[in-house]
């Protein structure tokens, strides 16, 4: 594989795959899962010579996650589709819920999406928005009791108040008011199925689905989301995967994971032994998320495999 991907790298020089990405008539179009490798994406992209919105780490404007507008969700593909056209972009991340149709334009994107392991994408959220809060016992909820170094604060500060407040304030900051913003950076959210939730939309986030609601059904429709994708990755499997990129966009330049929180090696065996005493509870409190993971991980190994075979028989 490795072989397949060096024969094509450095065969194209910067200014063609510039070219290429912006005459190309479908534009990328990357569903960015908070804390699932979107930086990542983001910067492989640019190096491919994609055009992108460098100001919002590759989202459009309006489309999260902290500059949600109402404007934005009501925008059919079609319309997303001619705006990232007058703005010159050849891939537009959103890094907010799907809506009901935006994965219906398979004539006008490319859709992609990124997975990661979903108690190590709620510990990593856990890690940067922690406002105020004890991180050991975010990090207790999802049943891995180690000590952290973070300096104690009052137990009080400990709830999700607490954190909202610190939120709100960083919205005022940015000028911008959104209740969604603010639910998708949520700790307690981000430990309740967070996947699912991004996968069946915004009432994920709106109050409608409280914690502990997220049912088996949600996580059949949000399997049925899944298949609609083009490209499916796994964040600890991104060397294997990025074949698909390859083989889709013509991508050959890599420069591996960028966020050093995401730079954590997965280790399944070891992942393993850590449950022989029984599930965690965060495995308790999601395994319809655990479920939609692993579809997530099955389809990306079988798009993987096509691609591989289609790029084998291309040389």
């Amino acid at each position: 594989m490795v072989a397949v991907l060096n024969i094509f790298a450095g065969t194209i020089s910067f200014d063609s795959k510039k070219k290429r990405a912006i005459e190309r008539d479908k534009i990328v179009y990357f569903t960015h899962v908070h804390k699932s490798g979107g930086t990542t994406m983001c910067k492989t992209a640019q190096a491919n010579g994609e055009e992108v919105n460098r100001d919002n780490n590759c989202n459009m404007k309006g489309d999260g996650p902290w500059t949600i507008t109402e404007k934005s969700l009501s925008r059919t593909c079609e319309e997303r589709y001619q705006l990232a056209k007058e703005e010159g972009y050849s891939f537009v991340a959103m890094e907010r819920f799907l809506l009901e149709d935006e994965l219906d334009c398979k004539d006008r994107f490319v859709y992609i999406l990124m997975v990661r392991d979903p108690e190590q994408r709620h510990n990593s959220h856990v890690d940067v928005h922690r406002h105020g809060v004890l991180q050991d016992k975010h990090r207790s909820f999802v049943g891995r009791k180690k000590k952290m170094k973070t300096k104690k604060r009052k137990r009080s500060n400990y709830n999700t108040m607490a954190t909202r407040r610190v939120l709100r304030r960083r919205l005022k900051k940015r000028h911008v008011k959104s209740e969604l913003g603010i639910a998708l950076m949520d700790n307690y959210i981000s430990g309740d199925n967070y996947l699912t939730r991004i996968l069946i939309g915004e009432r994920g986030f709106d109050g409608t689905l409280p914690i502990g609601s997220i049912t088996d059904e949600h996580g059949e429709e949000a399997k049925k989301k899944l298949e609609q994708f083009d490209v499916i990755l796994r964040l600890e499997k991104f060397e294997e995967d990025k074949v698909q990129l390859l083989s889709h966009l013509g991508w050959t330049e890599w420069i591996g994971v960028a966020n050093a929180r995401s730079k954590e090696v997965w280790d399944e065996e070891s992942s393993e032994s850590d449950r022989a005493n029984g599930p965690t509870t965060y495995e308790l409190n999601n395994t319809v998320d655990l479920a939609v993971y692993e579809h997530a991980r099955a389809l990306a190994e079988r798009l993987t495999a096509r691609a591989r075979t289609k790029t084998s028989s291309s040389l």
